[in-house]
């Protein structure tokens, strides 16, 4: 198992001369979104992206579009990943955090395996993440201090920080969960 440390360092050298694309991705993902219904489908293509970023794949910023070719599969997986954390919270806060955790590498799983269907992404999620939540949440939380730097440039650094962040949780897709999916 890799460390925060080490998936921060592996997503730095796949933003290596890349970062110009990551921010693209990240924008068009970001406008496109504002549109409700293209928020799952572009959720899951900008997550293909990361991936392939981090796997030092040919990508561009356009492929955030690829997921509209799961259009369905990415609004499910929203409705239902959704439907069940409200549930989770009903019972209070931190149980609805956690399935949050739990699911969190469902778009990535159906970005990778577009033959899949919404609920087989999620509960091979919810698997694949069973002792995994804590680290990702840790991995998440050392981002703390450049967020606080992010916020005192009125969110200027958030340009560059978003991305960074974005292809840590890719590495850590990508070095953790993805070598357990194809064993």
């Amino acid at each position: 198992m890799k460390t925060s440390r080490e998936l921060k360092a592996i997503a730095l050298n796949s933003l290596k001369g890349n970062y110009g694309k990551a921010i693209g991705a990240m924008f068009l993902s970001g406008l496109v979104s504002i549109v409700p219904l293209c928020s799952p489908a572009m959720q899951v293509g900008y997550f293909k992206f990361n991936s392939k970023l981090i796997r030092k794949e040919n990508t561009s910023a356009s492929e955030v579009f690829e997921g509209f070719n799961l259009f369905g599969k990415a609004l499910w997986l929203t409705i239902i990943t959704n439907f069940f954390v409200f549930l989770w919270s009903l019972l209070f806060i931190i149980p609805g955090m956690i399935k949050i955790f739990s699911y969190s590498m469902a778009p990535y799983i159906l970005a990778d395996n577009p033959q899949m269907t919404a609920s087989e992404a999620l509960s091979l999620s919810k698997k694949l993440m069973d002792g995994n939540k804590g680290r990702l949440f840790y991995m998440e939380l050392s981002f703390i201090g450049w967020c606080l730097l992010g916020s005192l440039t009125l969110g200027i650094a958030y340009i560059w920080l978003l991305p960074y962040m974005q292809a840590t949780i890719a590495a850590f897709y990508n070095e953790e969960i993805r070598v357990s999916i194809n064993q």
